[in-house]
């Protein structure tokens, strides 16, 4: 449709329009368009959406009967914070021996941790059975002789808690690494008395993301974002459509940001980007949705930054034709 004369030749003339400007003779059956029609007037400078009826019937059967013209609607935007995957390890105790003389070790002690409490390790002398005061849930008595040099005590010290079911014990020279056989973080390790040096690794409980989610809306369907760490997964299905987000194990805090704004881009429901360590999620379909909220992954601060709204009609275009099934008014409001 122009706002031009129809270049028919045999037929140049304006439209007639009534008093309130509707066109009253608008159709040039030979060229089969229209002689003038306020087109500007009609449709909106911007839409962003157009949806037409049909007539079904009668002479004007298949023609268009009306034209909605919608704007755009706002689309709705969230925002999160993830953290890394962590897989669990045990408490590590390294203990350096070098230079310990084994007279001076009697009736010393230090206290490490194992799932029940405090345990002491006492040295005891060229047979000495005294058990010192060390105030432990239990304790083990390692056994020394008086000219064992630091490496024959420290030797004799893996070779005791080594055969205790709550440690692994190994030895580099006169250094003994005592490993947790659990799991988790745990009261340090202490010396008391015997002038022993401590370097400690906490151990980490399971934090895996593995199998963890986070829901997502549009507004016609909810998204479950779960995480498949190391191939080892399985889908929660906790309701909705899933999206799975691949990670390693023990992934960092930016490589789980980055794989889930992968995840979410390779669809075509949600726009995702980064802004410094936070995820910003845009619906791709405007309209209001659900916020969204964290399922398992103790993700944080999911706020939305700005709520969805639906498209809103901004011009209806109503069409009427003759009897002959031509084009005879076009009417917006």
């Amino acid at each position: 449709m122009t706002d031009q004369p129809s270049q028919n030749n045999s037929n140049t003339e304006r439209s007639k329009l009534d008093f309130t400007q509707i066109i009253q003779d608008v159709h040039v059956p030979e060229d089969n368009s229209l002689k003038f029609i306020k087109a500007n007037s009609l449709i909106p400078r911007e839409f962003s959406r157009v949806v037409l009826t049909y007539f079904t019937s009668g002479p004007a059967n298949n023609e268009i009967e009306t034209a909605t013209y919608y704007d755009a609607g706002i689309k709705q935007i969230n925002s999160f914070f993830v953290r890394g995957d962590q897989q669990p390890s045990p408490e590590i105790t390294s203990i350096m021996m070098a230079g310990t003389i084994a007279t001076s070790l009697s009736q010393t002690y230090f206290l490490i941790d194992d799932p029940s409490g405090r345990v002491g390790v006492f040295y005891a002398l060229d047979g000495d059975g005294t058990i010192p005061s060390t105030g432990a849930s239990r304790n083990i008595k390692i056994d020394i002789l008086t000219g064992d040099t630091d490496v024959e005590i420290a030797e004799k010290s893996r070779a005791v808690l080594n055969g205790d079911s709550e440690f692994i014990a190994v030895r580099l020279n006169s250094i003994l690494t005592i490993t947790s056989s659990t799991n988790g973080n745990k009261l340090n390790a202490q010396d008391i008395n015997t002038d022993f040096i401590f370097d400690v690794t906490d151990g980490q409980p399971s934090k895996t993301l593995n199998n963890k989610y986070f829901l997502m809306y549009s507004p016609s369907t909810t998204y479950y974002v779960w995480y498949n760490v190391a191939a080892g997964g399985t889908d929660p299905t906790p309701g909705g459509t899933g999206i799975e987000v691949a990670i390693g194990a023990d992934a960092s805090e930016e490589e789980v940001r980055e794989a889930t704004i992968q995840a979410l881009n390779e669809g075509r429901y949600f726009t995702a980007r980064a802004n410094e360590t936070e995820i910003i999620v845009t619906t791709n379909e405007p309209g209001p949705v659900t916020d969204a909220t964290d399922g398992d992954t103790d993700f944080t601060h999911f706020r939305t930054r700005l709520a969805g709204v639906n498209r809103k009609i901004i011009r209806t275009v109503v069409l009427t034709y003759t009897g002959t099934g031509e084009l005879e008014t076009a009417e917006s409001y």
